[in-house]
């Protein structure tokens, strides 16, 4: 089961989530307002989050990525409606995202992963249900490219995660909450293929991975909201979740993110 980390320095939900090996990130959200606030905290320790700079505008449910060095954040919907605007930071400084350039579609409520080089942004809402997935070089700047489909449109919230080779999506909702994971391998462009399923339908999760395994950690289901289950899978193989333990408390809407060592929720 989980246990109590911190404080962000904002209470909100609906932040993107991205790490490196050394710091873990949650940006914008909404609380109810629409936040631009980006926080970092200290992976290998325990404690609250302190404030890293600002999005260009505060936005609710982007997806976030990086690698050891970038952090990537596209999408979401802010004041004015839905974003398509992917911008970035530099992990290991402080300061305001610049612009790195924009989704093939502006959608919110999508989900992201990546490998060292590239990014995915997948599904969400334009406001119909997307299954868009895109890709993006992160040591570059410059407009997203199209992958592929997912299996289901649906929006994903932060429910994707990847071991640097496969990205996996897990769950999220069109009219139902879903029981669907999908996966891609980075490196290369196509469809997504189905994975297997979740222990239950669920979606506004949010999915973190080491090298071996992912974790898709609590959201909302048909019979809880919000619901504290957690459920793995090994990466390399295919199959069905099984159960992983127990959120502390039932949570939905929120981010994740791991240093390889472990994985965060906020």
């Amino acid at each position: 089961n989980t246990s109590s980390f911190g404080n962000l320095t904002v209470s909100r939900q609906d932040s993107a989530g991205f790490s490196s090996t050394i710091r873990a990130y949650a940006a914008g959200g909404i609380s109810p307002s629409y936040e631009d606030e980006i926080d970092y905290y200290f992976v290998a320790t325990k404690g609250n989050a302190a404030d890293f700079g600002n999005l260009s505008t505060g936005s609710r449910s982007p997806g976030g990525l990086s690698n050891t060095t970038r952090g990537v954040i596209g999408g979401g919907t802010d004041s004015s409606g839905i974003e398509n605007e992917i911008q970035y930071i530099t992990l290991g400084s402080t300061g305001n995202t610049s612009d790195f350039g924009d989704l093939t579609t502006a959608r919110a409520y999508i989900a992201a992963a990546s490998s060292t080089t590239r990014g995915l942004f997948f599904g969400g809402s334009t406001p119909s249900y997307s299954n868009v997935i895109d890709y993006i070089t992160i040591g570059s700047t410059g407009n997203a490219q199209d992958f592929g489909d997912l299996t289901v449109a649906r929006q994903p919230y932060n429910s994707s995660c990847s071991n640097g080779t496969r990205a996996l999506t897990m769950g999220g909702a069109d009219d139902n909450y879903l029981n669907t994971i999908d996966y891609v391998t980075v490196a290369s462009t196509g469809n997504a293929t189905d994975f297997g399923d979740l222990t239950t339908n669920s979606a506004k999760g949010s999915a973190v991975a080491n090298q071996t395994r992912a974790v898709r950690q609590a959201g909302q289901s048909p019979s809880a909201n919000p619901e504290d289950t957690m459920d793995f899978v090994t990466i390399a193989s295919t199959g069905n979740a099984t159960d992983y333990g127990d959120a502390m408390v039932a949570t939905k809407t929120h981010s994740g993110a791991t240093d390889f060592h472990g994985g965060l929720q906020g």
